[in-house]
């Protein structure tokens, strides 16, 4: 069968919250549940390997998903190094980074060689 992408589902969930502006662990506790309101199934912290963790695994089909990651200050470069790290391995078919900052979401459409997205998380006023 074809392989359902939740890429969009998982993009609309995003940008339809509001989040707190505050440490990572708050806007960790926050998307969780922004996740769980639109019926998105997730992994929190999943390990790739030694180094590397990501902050959100959302499964797909055949053992492959999307690596989100959430951001709060840091620079563009460093995001995309470790995005770069993330690409590397083979579960991850998508890489979404979402920071409630402008600055960090500068990053081009793909990383190596798979599709990024960025996503501007609204503050709550």
């Amino acid at each position: 069968g074809r392989l359902i992408d939740l890429t969009p589902k998982l993009l609309g969930a995003l940008g339809a919250a509001s989040f707190r502006v505050c440490d990572e662990c708050d806007l960790q506790r926050d998307v969780a549940e922004a996740l769980r309101h639109s019926g998105i199934v997730f992994q929190r912290e999943k390990h790739l390997s030694k180094r590397d963790r990501l902050d959100f695994f959302i499964h797909e089909e055949n053992g492959h998903g999307i690596a989100l990651e959430l951001k709060v200050g840091q620079s563009p470069a460093s995001v995309f190094s470790q995005l770069l790290r993330y690409a590397k391995h083979p579960v991850v078919r998508v890489l979404v980074v979402a920071s409630t900052h402008h600055s960090v979401l500068r990053l081009p459409s793909h990383v190596g060689g798979k599709p990024l997205h960025s996503v501007h998380l609204r503050a709550w006023a």
